[in-house]
């Protein structure tokens, strides 16, 4: 079996065969919401959405991991462990100019045969 990924609204496109998914920004400065629907299948672990930004006016090639500091201001990067089925909402912070939001999904252990759906709604 294979994890299968899809944006039930089409707000976001496949950009890669590895479940990765990106959505196309317009530029908005107050970011939005990442709708997941996770069903779990009963042989995986569960899945690990990553998040990186394109942001073209300070790097028009390379991502940017997004972060979390630690008490320590040891910067790690940013993931979403989803162990358990569900639905998730998660606010995603964008500065003018990041344009686009990459998804990476990857089952983080067992056999994939899970389901995400994936949707992002920008700010108003």
């Amino acid at each position: 079996m294979a994890l299968t990924v899809s944006s039930p609204k089409n707000t976001m496109v496949v950009v890669s065969a590895d479940a990765s998914y990106k959505a196309n920004l317009s530029g908005v400065s107050k970011g939005g919401i990442l709708y997941v629907n996770y069903a779990k299948d009963s042989g995986e672990g569960g899945v690990r959405l990553t998040l990186s930004i394109l942001s073209p006016e300070v790097d028009s090639t390379n991502r940017f991991q997004m972060v979390v500091s630690s008490a320590a201001y040891v910067l790690t990067g940013l993931y979403y462990d989803l162990v358990a089925t569900g639905r998730y909402r998660i606010p995603i912070s964008l500065g003018l100019g990041e344009k686009d939001l990459l998804v990476a999904v990857a089952v983080t252990s067992g056999t994939p045969g899970g389901v995400v759906g994936l949707d992002f709604r920008e700010g108003e």
